[in-house]
Protein backbone atom coordinates (compact mmCIF):
# COMPACT_ATOMS: atom_id res chain seq x y z
CA UNK A 1 0.00 0.00 0.00
CA UNK A 2 1.62 3.14 -1.18
CA UNK A 3 1.84 6.34 1.88
CA UNK A 4 -1.16 8.52 0.77
CA UNK A 5 -3.41 5.25 0.87
CA UNK A 6 -2.37 4.23 4.13
CA UNK A 7 -2.26 7.77 5.36
CA UNK A 8 -5.73 8.32 4.25
CA UNK A 9 -7.19 4.81 5.80
CA UNK A 10 -5.33 5.10 9.16
CA UNK A 11 -6.57 8.84 9.68
CA UNK A 12 -10.76 8.05 8.74
CA UNK A 13 -10.00 4.73 10.91
CA UNK A 14 -8.86 7.77 13.48
CA UNK A 15 -11.85 9.55 12.92
CA UNK A 16 -14.20 6.62 12.92
CA UNK A 17 -12.86 5.24 15.86
CA UNK A 18 -13.51 9.25 17.57
CA UNK A 19 -17.31 8.99 16.43
CA UNK A 20 -17.80 5.57 18.01
CA UNK A 21 -16.12 6.48 21.14
CA UNK A 22 -17.88 9.25 21.49
CA UNK A 23 -21.52 7.54 21.23
CA UNK A 24 -19.99 5.21 24.07
CA UNK A 25 -19.98 8.23 26.02
CA UNK A 26 -23.16 9.94 25.21
CA UNK A 27 -24.70 6.50 26.30
CA UNK A 28 -23.17 6.32 29.10
CA UNK A 29 -23.74 10.14 30.25
CA UNK A 30 -27.65 9.32 29.65
CA UNK A 31 -27.52 6.41 31.60
CA UNK A 32 -25.75 7.79 34.64
CA UNK A 33 -27.54 10.81 34.10
CA UNK A 34 -31.45 8.66 34.36
CA UNK A 35 -30.19 6.01 36.98
CA UNK A 36 -28.19 7.71 39.33
CA UNK A 37 -29.29 11.62 39.16
CA UNK A 38 -32.75 11.22 37.43
CA UNK A 39 -35.15 11.46 39.97
CA UNK A 40 -33.62 14.85 41.04
CA UNK A 41 -33.73 16.40 37.65
CA UNK A 42 -36.53 18.51 37.39
CA UNK A 43 -35.81 20.28 34.49
CA UNK A 44 -38.60 20.99 31.68
CA UNK A 45 -37.98 19.30 28.54
CA UNK A 46 -35.42 16.94 29.92
CA UNK A 47 -37.43 13.93 28.39
CA UNK A 48 -36.78 15.48 24.80
CA UNK A 49 -33.01 16.08 25.32
CA UNK A 50 -32.69 12.71 26.80
CA UNK A 51 -34.87 11.42 23.47
CA UNK A 52 -32.20 12.98 21.73
CA UNK A 53 -29.46 12.09 23.48
CA UNK A 54 -30.28 8.33 23.06
CA UNK A 55 -30.58 8.48 19.47
CA UNK A 56 -27.36 10.78 18.72
CA UNK A 57 -25.44 8.24 20.77
CA UNK A 58 -26.91 5.16 19.48
CA UNK A 59 -26.57 6.73 15.40
CA UNK A 60 -22.62 7.81 16.71
CA UNK A 61 -22.29 3.84 18.34
CA UNK A 62 -23.75 1.86 15.02
CA UNK A 63 -22.35 4.35 11.83
CA UNK A 64 -19.29 4.93 13.70
CA UNK A 65 -18.84 0.98 15.01
CA UNK A 66 -19.58 -0.61 11.19
CA UNK A 67 -17.58 2.22 9.37
CA UNK A 68 -14.28 1.43 11.90
CA UNK A 69 -14.69 -2.34 11.61
CA UNK A 70 -15.12 -1.87 7.74
CA UNK A 71 -11.59 0.46 7.59
CA UNK A 72 -10.22 -1.50 10.18
CA UNK A 73 -10.37 -4.93 8.26
CA UNK A 74 -9.30 -3.23 5.16
CA UNK A 75 -6.22 -2.31 6.99
CA UNK A 76 -5.82 -5.96 8.83
CA UNK A 77 -5.87 -7.29 5.03
CA UNK A 78 -3.06 -5.27 3.33
CA UNK A 79 -0.99 -5.99 6.77
CA UNK A 80 -1.16 -9.41 6.40
CA UNK A 81 2.20 -11.39 5.53
CA UNK A 82 3.71 -7.90 4.38
CA UNK A 83 6.46 -7.23 6.38
CA UNK A 84 7.01 -3.58 4.99
CA UNK A 85 3.31 -2.56 6.47
CA UNK A 86 3.94 -4.14 9.48
CA UNK A 87 6.71 -1.99 9.76
CA UNK A 88 5.85 0.68 8.52
CA UNK A 89 6.18 4.43 10.25
CA UNK A 90 2.64 5.55 9.96
CA UNK A 91 1.22 2.36 11.44
CA UNK A 92 3.48 2.82 14.38
CA UNK A 93 2.27 6.09 14.99
CA UNK A 94 -0.99 5.38 14.24
CA UNK A 95 -0.59 2.47 17.27
CA UNK A 96 1.34 4.76 19.80
CA UNK A 97 -1.34 7.67 18.57
CA UNK A 98 -4.45 5.52 19.81
CA UNK A 99 -2.99 4.37 23.02
CA UNK A 100 -1.57 7.98 23.97
CA UNK A 101 -4.90 9.24 23.45
CA UNK A 102 -6.81 6.49 24.88
CA UNK A 103 -4.89 6.84 28.23
CA UNK A 104 -5.54 11.06 28.29
CA UNK A 105 -9.52 9.78 27.95
CA UNK A 106 -8.85 7.37 30.60
CA UNK A 107 -7.54 9.90 33.07
CA UNK A 108 -9.77 12.67 32.30
CA UNK A 109 -13.10 11.14 32.29
CA UNK A 110 -11.79 9.27 35.35
CA UNK A 111 -11.43 12.66 37.06
CA UNK A 112 -14.15 14.08 36.05
CA UNK A 113 -16.14 10.51 36.91
CA UNK A 114 -14.97 11.50 40.62
CA UNK A 115 -15.56 14.91 40.28
CA UNK A 116 -19.13 14.16 39.10
CA UNK A 117 -19.92 11.56 41.97
CA UNK A 118 -18.39 13.59 44.70
CA UNK A 119 -20.62 16.39 43.66
CA UNK A 120 -23.72 14.48 44.43
CA UNK A 121 -26.93 14.84 43.06
CA UNK A 122 -27.94 18.17 41.86
CA UNK A 123 -29.96 19.27 39.22
CA UNK A 124 -28.09 20.84 36.35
Amino acid sequence: MNNIRRIWFYSVTLVTLGIFAAGVEQLLTLLFNITIKGRYLTLTGATSFNQQQLSLGLAMLVIGGIMWILFWRSIQHHVDGDQEEIGAVIRKLFLNLILLVTALIAVTSAAHLLIWLLAGPTCQ
